[in-house]
């Protein structure tokens, strides 16, 4: 809606016009066929002030009101969620937002904003098997591209000595690192699998004494089904995610990897 809103006497002289001709049908504002009509007329007045300051809100299903019943209707279901629609007015808007302005993509980025938006933290890894030109007999050096450190603990070698670039700059763990596991020799194929590791979880462990045998499992953890279903759905044809939600309970950082872990404490 581009015109602005009306004042109710201008609806009322637009709805006076509409009268047939004659002097039975006069278009004074102090007649009483006005007077019937005002009530129309500041309706109609009305109407049109409210579109106006929601033009821009019902255009955008992640502030519309009204417009959000139509927004999901469109949408339909979503595969991924049980039930297929949200349950609080927050949720239904940040759910109809992001399916109704997804573009899809094949990144990184891509698959850990898709989480993000439905509230879920997690990491990715590629691998990279060896290829004939790069991989060289003995250890082959990992470029110094492949570290990502703006935060996080400092790499260590086995000695404790700390690993620093060619600047001196201590190299630290990042929150995400692209190869990791660079030119191992392997399958081709590894090259079509990537890790998603979700975390940190808390894990109930099975207890002695406290565990039923057959019934108790190793471990408890909440899946992120959600998230896993969207990943499922908008990977790449030829890949093969892997969702992994140990790793963040007992591995500590590994300097030939450069992943950062948060290690849990034991629960009680």
């Amino acid at each position: 809606m581009s015109t602005p809103p009306r004042r109710w006497e201008l609806v009322l002289d637009e709805l006076l016009a509409y009268l047939p001709p004659g002097f039975a049908w006069p278009r004074d504002h102090d007649s009483y066929l006005a007077a019937i009509l005002e009530p129309l007329a500041r309706g109609i007045a009305r109407l049109e002030a409210e579109a106006w300051e929601r033009r821009q809100t019902e255009v955008n299903p992640a502030t519309a009101i009204d417009l959000l019943e139509d927004y999901e209707r469109i949408l339909g279901p979503d595969p991924c969620r049980d039930g297929g629609f949200a349950d609080t007015l927050e949720e239904r808007r940040s759910l109809a937002a992001a399916r109704w302005t997804e573009l899809g993509g094949a990144s990184v980025p891509y698959f850990v904003g898709l989480a993000d938006r439905r509230g879920a933290r997690i990491y990715i890894e590629e691998f990279s098997p060896a290829r004939c030109g790069v991989t060289e007999c003995g250890d082959t050096p990992w470029p110094e591209e492949d570290w990502q450190y703006p935060n996080g603990a400092a790499l260590a070698t086995e000695d404790g000595d700390l690993l620093v670039t060619e600047d001196d700059a201590i190299i630290m763990t990042g929150p995400l690192i692209l190869r990791p596991e660079r030119w191992r020799a392997g399958s081709p194929a590894d090259h079509d699998y990537w890790r998603v590791t979700f975390g940190p979880k808390p894990i109930i462990w099975a207890r002695g004494g406290s565990a039923v045998c057959g019934i108790t499992p190793m471990a408890e953890f909440p899946r992120e089904q959600e998230v896993e279903c969207l990943i499922e759905r908008r990977r790449p044809g030829h890949t093969t995610p892997i969702f992994d939600y140990s790793a963040w309970s007992w591995q500590p950082p590994d300097p030939t990897r450069g992943l950062t872990y948060e290690i849990l404490a034991p629960s009680e």
